[in-house]
């Protein structure tokens, strides 16, 4: 029987379909650095 398990680590998905807004959104987050903005030291 052939192994069905392609090594594929690190490998691009063909298409993120759906995937906009959470692309988005992590993009934004990346844009605005980490914490909780709005709150004062």
């Amino acid at each position: 029987m052939e192994n069905p398990f392609r090594p594929t680590a690190g490998a691009t998905p063909p298409d993120l379909i759906g995937r906009g807004g959470v692309l988005d959104e992590f993009a934004y987050g990346l844009r605005i650095g980490s914490g909780a903005h709005g709150l004062e030291k």
